[in-house]
């Protein structure tokens, strides 16, 4: 059984994977809920996606809204695993702009 996270939040922000990497250790399981525990995301925040600056250098299961090609590629060559989850609602569309870059 998988377990559902709630998503709470209107604004999007973007997240590298070195931040996460710097935060994590290896075999964690990172979700949009677990950057917030640790500070790396603001609580308002209910989509991220996970940009591919920096390095990796450990496996992690990484729940995201949203990856970029080159993050998906890190991931998975360091014997991790990318899990994409529904989009935003269609609401959040013109808040493309908005888009926080951490």
């Amino acid at each position: 059984m998988e377990d559902t996270e709630v998503y709470r939040g209107r604004k999007k922000a973007e997240i590298n994977i070195d931040v996460i990497a710097r935060h994590f250790e290896a075999g964690e399981k990172v979700t949009l809920n677990t950057l917030k525990e640790k500070g790396l995301l603001p609580k308002q925040v209910g989509h991220v996606k996970v940009l591919a600056r920096g390095s990796l250098d450990k496996p992690l299961t990484i729940i995201a809204q949203g990856f970029s090609a080159s993050a998906v590629k890190m991931i998975v060559l360091t014997g991790g695993t990318a899990i994409l989850t529904e989009g935003a609602p269609e609401r959040w569309s013109w808040m493309r702009r908005r888009t926080r870059r951490l």
